[in-house]
């Protein structure tokens, strides 16, 4: 079993759905009945706030465990959305149509194998907006951790649940990957996990994310929209505009 399936029934506890980040997302997506696409969706929280709001939204993952943990919570909360069981990277096999606005948050990006996946991702993420589309992409502040070394976390708690979350890094010598370790306390069991991630610095994402066309229209440090600052910005968050490609 994947660590997303694991945690998929304790994600809210984990993940929650910050109301801050809800507020920049819809400001940037506006008022309408906008078509929405919310890439690596996790247990759909951020969609069905979406949809909630109007907005027509499909949401996509890899991990099969959390799409059906969105479904559920969509049954539950009587929300309809189209969910999707995909890899991001292969997402223009499986959509239909084009979106007004799409995001990609939660560190989602850098689990693609290497920049030129990346690379690859952000041209067909382009391609499925509209004319006059725009995208979100929300991922660690990564020139703050290669440069001061920030590869601890913060921890998670949840007496209720009988949940501890401990995340890490450990980034390679060459620094061209981070393991992305964690370790789950669920009362009397414990899961261990690590990821590789790319380590993507905010220069490199903003050149990629022109390589495939996109104009980067703002770069902040977090969802309350400060200026992003290298050296002690949490977030790097990229607005983006549809350009000529």
């Amino acid at each position: 079993m994947s660590f997303y399936s694991t945690i998929a029934p304790y994600y809210d506890y984990i993940f929650p759905a910050h109301p801050s980040q809800i507020k920049f997302l819809k400001e940037i997506i506006g008022n309408g009945t906008k078509q929405v696409l919310d890439i690596a969706c996790g247990n759909g929280s951020y969609a069905i706030a979406m949809a909630k709001s109007g907005y027509l939204v499909t949401a996509l993952d890899n991990d099969a465990g959390m799409i059906e943990s969105a479904k559920a919570k969509a049954d539950l909360e009587e929300v309809s959305l189209a969910l999707i069981h995909c890899p991001m990277e292969n997402m223009k096999n499986y959509i239909q149509g084009k979106f007004d606005v799409a995001y990609c948050i939660g560190n989602s990006l850098v689990h693609l194998e290497d920049e030129e996946k990346i690379e690859s991702f952000l041209k067909d993420l382009y391609k499925v907006l509209q004319e006059d589309g725009k995208a979100i992409i929300q991922i660690i502040n990564y020139d703050r951790v290669l440069k001061h070394g920030q590869t601890k976390l913060p921890d998670i708690f949840h007496e209720e649940v009988g949940l501890k979350f401990f995340r890490s890094y450990e980034v390679d010598e060459n620094e061209k990957y981070v393991d992305f370790k964690t370790k789950l306390h669920l009362k009397d069991k414990v899961e261990e996990h690590a990821t590789k991630l790319i380590p993507l610095l905010k220069d490199n994402l903003v050149a990629l994310c022109n390589k495939a066309g996109f104009k980067v229209n703002t770069c902040y440090g977090d969802f309350g929209k400060s200026d992003f600052n290298e050296d002690e910005s949490y977030h790097c968050i990229v607005v983006l505009e549809k350009g000529a490609y």
